[in-house]
């Protein structure tokens, strides 16, 4: 600096000094202050906002500066009723003022009554990637509990930043659970050591007892297992408490033991089905042998195997003229409920010309063996009868019944034909001969014949 402008700092200090130590002779009370502000406001010349006690004024420009300055000061997130406070401005002035802010830089933003920055948006970021480090795995749920924000707010600052500030993976399921790929390799070779050592069904819960793991980061990596082909199996269901996981090794015995049952013996038992662990035992059949026409029974599913022996013992019956029960053919395990379906199959698709009987639902009889039975029955039911009508009289009895009918019948004709003589001598006598006949009355001789008997009588 050179000595001509030390000069000049040093008289301007000198101005300044005597600036300070002089006394002003004209000055405003604070009533006349007031006054001059009211006029000024009601000229529309200035505007200020109150505190809320009425003693202090505020520009617009300065509110604005002073709530930026809090909110920096809070480390860039604050609640709008306490910068109210900390301001002594109305809670209506300074939430307009913060809704200018909000529309003036898109770095601030107004959530749930809370002014917040980008600074304080990056700050949770990089907690979050912190915390993402440490646990592995994150949701929207714990951060919402965390930071007390809108769940929808957290989430935007959280998908925003991914690959910038926050180095984690969104899971595919839930939108709201991320993890980091750490967290999803070392999740991954506990599952699938545990899933590849198993030979037999197993619940998942019991997985996750054993592993340690949540059942929502189980699922989580189970699917990218199960498509990589790096386990081999099914899961049951997608709920923790019901799920089974079912090996390719275990399923793959099951079937090889179903089709060896099926060749062997021409039917499948659901019991059996179900000793083998198999719940739904009639779909397993269904999809296990979809290429063939099964007969599905209440017990059992029956193949054309089966049905043709069953149609060839009938067959044989019928042939011979004899008769067949359809469970003597079948395996023990059969119902009659099943043999009778089996029959009905059979019947429907054979063609045969001799009558036949079905009794007791598996009884198959032909009429010829029906009658050769029957015949020697009903002689014997005859003789039998007709001795013991001899034996009891009702025979003769009745012989003697019917004789008895005859002659009374007889009688009965007899009179019937000397009343129709009466008749017609009565109506004889009455008529005269020729056109001029006339009545004719006979003489009565009844008493005097009855009195000549009297005295031949008395003498």
């Amino acid at each position: 600096m050179s000595s001509g402008d030390w000069e000049e700092v040093k008289r301007l200090a000198a101005d300044f000094q005597r600036a300070q130590l002089s006394v002003t002779s004209l000055r405003l009370t604070e009533r006349n202050c007031v006054e001059v502000i009211t006029k000024l406001i009601e000229q529309k010349l200035l505007e200020v906002i109150f505190t809320t006690d009425g003693k202090e004024y505020l520009t617009p420009q300065q509110l604005v500066k002073e709530i930026k300055d809090e909110l920096f000061i809070h480390g860039g997130r604050i609640n709008l009723v306490e910068l109210s406070k900390i301001l002594n401005v109305d809670l209506a002035q300074i939430t307009v003022k913060a809704n200018e802010i909000e529309r003036a830089d898109t770095g601030c933003q107004l959530v749930l009554g809370q002014l917040i920055d980008r600074n304080y948006t990056k700050h949770i970021a990089e907690e979050i990637n912190e915390r993402l480090t440490q646990q592995g795995q994150v949701s929207i749920a714990d951060l919402t509990r965390q930071y007390d924000l809108p769940s929808d707010f957290l989430q935007s600052v959280v998908e925003k930043q991914l690959g910038k500030v926050i180095f984690a993976k969104q899971d595919k399921q839930d939108h709201r659970l991320f993890f980091t790929d750490a967290f999803v390799a070392r999740n991954k070779a506990i599952v699938r050591g545990a899933l590849v050592a198993a030979t037999r069904p197993i619940s998942i819960t019991a997985v996750l007892n054993q592993c340690g793991i949540s059942e929502r980061t189980f699922f989580s990596v189970i699917d990218s297992l199960l498509e990589s082909k790096e386990v081999a199996g099914t899961l049951t269901s997608r709920q923790g408490g019901t799920a089974t996981f079912i090996p390719h090794v275990y399923s793959k015995a099951q079937s090889e033991w179903v089709n060896n049952f099926y060749k062997q013996n021409g039917y499948i038992e659901y019991s059996a089905l179900n000793r083998l662990g198999i719940s739904d035992a009639q779909s397993f059949v269904k999809r296990q042998f979809s290429g063939e026409k099964l007969v599905m029974l209440p017990s059992c599913a029956v193949g054309k195997q089966l049905l043709d022996q069953v149609e060839g013992s009938l067959d044989e019956a019928i042939s011979s003229l004899s008769w067949i029960d359809i469970m003597s053919v079948l395996p023990s395990v059969f119902e009659v409920e099943d043999g009778e379906e089996i029959l009905k199959e059979v019947l429907k698709n054979m063609k045969s010309n001799v009558q036949i009987h079905t009794f007791c639902h598996t009884f198959i009889v032909t009429d010829h063996f029906l009658q050769t039975v029957m015949k020697p029955i009903n002689e014997e039911i005859i003789d039998k009868k007709a001795e013991e009508a001899v034996t009891s009289g009702r025979y003769q009895q009745s012989r003697v019944d019917r004789a008895v009918g005859k002659e009374v019948q007889v009688e009965v004709d007899h009179k019937a034909e000397r009343r129709e003589e009466r008749r017609k001598r009565a109506a004889g006598g009455k008529g005269g001969g020729g056109t001029q006949g006339r009545e004719t009355k006979t003489k009565s001789t009844k008493k005097k014949y009855q009195k000549n008997r009297v005295e031949a009588s008395d003498s």
